[in-house]
């Protein structure tokens, strides 16, 4: 099989790749900018939950691998804990998933562009591997979704780098055959698989395409190099599987939890949701909401396109071997959570690793219809009407895409803002009754998620600070204990202080009162159990409606009443503090749920 022409490795980068370049270093260094000196945005729950794991370096953590602890503790060690500096591993793994995205097209297109001179097809079709990349590229960095996951401090954005970085290897692994290439297979696979644990599923649909170009090829499974790449990706299994394996696997169980079977983490006694036809016509919506036009274009093209090779293999289009990969390598994940959201609540990011492939792939596409039709009319040569039609299409759907993509930067760039027009928009009576009548509640702030963390905890240092020195601060979730921990880092027990193995005033007790496990409760300091704690009051942060406030009264002599107040700045208008006095203890059993409560007689 002919090797890519002009194919770069690490040493050489030629000039096809200089667009790529500087398009992903501009995008990178406008969003380090936008982050240090523009981002309003406060630490969500998870970015401050990774924050803290990064103050206790482990080998895993309970719900995820130790990839994005790592990140954090790295560009915090050096730059500080300002939440720029959480955020900044993120926008350079956006940076070099782009660069990998217009790699890997452009050695895609190379390729086919030197089997078609040697086959005598028409290049008039044919985008240049230069200009093929740079569309890949721009579609990576565009989409909405993975515009959000350059900002945000998630497991997302460095797992969907990581994939499309593994497809690129996988690609210079089967066609340029170097052994080093699929070194970068298992690498990558085991990097990803510390961030994400879907990683793993990159593996299927590269081994379906190897599969079918093994056939079409007749050529030979490249055993060695898979070999490789096996031992290479276990290499990053091992800290998770030793962590749990010495931990009774509690991954295991909050994964299974995470897909509702049976064995997993969530609690028996837990209200769970009836099924609901909304939960898959919700998933396809924010699929598309996140992605946009560009998503159409992959998908249905990409279908198509898959349709006529396997019906007319012997005229097959010499660029259909790399599209059918990058559709190959996204299809498995999709696939996967679309039938999760038939059974299950399925969440929308679940199956970004998709897009590291088909959005690269819509990138292609849309170069190749652009360079068609303004050759072809320069030439003044006619042009098949179906195949005019099909890349005219193709041309509208990949400006849309763009269009899409442009608008939605805005609002993700202002949400804050936004929100406050729509706070001051929920003060007008009328609108709140009409708000009310249709969705049956009040209105909240729709950015909440985003900002409020910094006044919530200058609220609970308040109350804090009215009891004893010798008190604590209870909370009901591991998020908003998290990021009551960050914000109030300077405020209580120092900037440093957190790395000490010394119990901090705030404890997360969600599995105490009925909820999941977190990481918490894997911390000595975080334990309830600790006799120095008995007799001394708490305030409590979480629900305080009902049944949720009474989960903590069996652990207290008394909850004031006076003192239960709505937590200032959350957009939750149930959740809440309150003080309780003279800590007794865990209770020997957990309060009934709502839905025992009511099979009560």
């Amino acid at each position: 099989m002919a090797k890519v022409p002009s194919s770069p490795n690490a040493e050489t980068l030629d000039r096809s790749l200089r667009s790529v370049l500087i398009l992903a270093l501009v995008v990178l260094a406008a969003r380090v900018l936008y982050l240090a000196l523009f981002c309003r945005y406060d630490l969500v729950e998870d970015e401050a939950q990774y924050w803290l794991w990064s103050k206790f370096i482990d080998w895993s953590y309970y719900s995820k691998g130790p990839g994005v602890a790592w990140s954090i503790w790295l560009s915090t060690r050096v730059l500080g804990d300002a939440e720029w500096a959480v955020r900044l591993p993120t926008a350079v793994f956006s940076a070099i998933g782009a660069i990998a995205a217009g790699a890997l097209v452009r050695d895609m297109a190379a390729w086919a562009i030197d089997r078609a001179k040697s086959s005598g097809t028409d290049l008039a079709l044919f985008a240049s591997p230069a200009k093929a990349g740079l569309f890949a590229a721009i579609a990576y960095t565009v989409a909405p979704a993975l515009q959000m996951t350059g900002l945000l401090m998630t497991i997302d954005g460095p797992y969907v780098a990581c994939w499309v970085v593994c497809c690129w290897c996988f690609w210079r692994g089967v066609v340029v055959g170097r052994l080093r290439a699929w070194v970068g297979v298992g690498a990558v696979i085991a990097l990803g698989f510390l961030f994400k644990y879907t990683m793993l599923l990159v593996v299927p649909g590269l081994l379906v395409w190897l599969w079918l170009h093994v056939r079409r090829t007749r050529s030979r499974w490249p055993v060695a190099g898979l070999g490789v790449a096996a031992a290479c990706a276990s290499l990053g299994l091992l800290p998770v599987i030793i962590w749990n394996a010495q931990r009774d696997w509690p991954t295991v169980r909050h994964l299974m939890g995470h897909l509702g079977l049976p064995g997993g983490d969530v609690p028996a006694s837990a209200p769970k949701d009836p099924w609901s036809p909304m939960w898959f016509i919700e998933f396809i919506a924010m699929q598309l909401g996140m992605i946009g036009p560009l998503l159409v274009l992959a998908l249905i093209t990409g279908l198509v396109l898959w349709r006529r090779a396997a019906r007319a293999p012997a005229s097959m289009d010499p660029r259909w071997v790399g599209q059918s990969l990058l559709l190959a390598a996204g299809l498995p994940i999709l696939v996967f959570y679309v039938i999760i959201a038939l059974f299950k609540e399925a969440e929308g990011n679940w199956a970004l690793g998709a897009y590291a492939t088909l959005l690269p792939l819509a990138g292609w596409l849309g170069a190749d219809a652009i360079a068609a039709l303004r050759r072809h009319v320069r030439a003044g040569a006619p042009l098949d009407p179906a195949e005019r039609r099909a890349l005219r299409t193709r041309k509208v759907v990949w400006r849309a895409g763009l269009v899409y993509a442009l608008i939605a930067a805005v609002p993700i760039h202002l949400l804050t803002q936004i929100g406050d027009l729509a706070v001051r928009l929920s003060t007008s009576e009328s609108f709140r009754a009409r708000f009310n009548s249709v969705m049956h509640r009040e209105p909240r702030d729709p950015v909440g998620r985003l900002r409020g963390a910094e006044p919530q905890a200058e609220h609970v240092l308040e109350v804090y600070h009215s009891l004893s020195p010798s008190s604590f601060i209870i909370v009901d979730h591991y998020g908003k204990a998290c990021q009551l921990i960050y914000n109030m880092r300077d405020k209580t027990w120092g900037k440093d202080a957190i790395n000490q193995d010394r119990f901090p005033p705030v404890i997360c007790a969600m599995s105490a009162v009925g909820g999941r496990k977190s990481q918490f409760d894997y911390w000595s300091w975080n334990a309830l159990d600790r006799p120095e704690l008995l007799g001394k009051d708490a305030v409590i942060v979480g629900t305080i409606d009902g049944w949720a406030l009474d989960r903590f009264r069996p652990m207290f002599a008394s909850i004031d009443a006076a003192s239960v107040q709505r937590l200032r700045g959350d957009h939750r208008p149930n959740r809440g503090v309150a003080i309780a006095r003279s800590f007794r203890g865990l209770p020997q059993t957990a309060p009934p749920s709502p839905a025992e409560q009511g099979r009560q007689p």
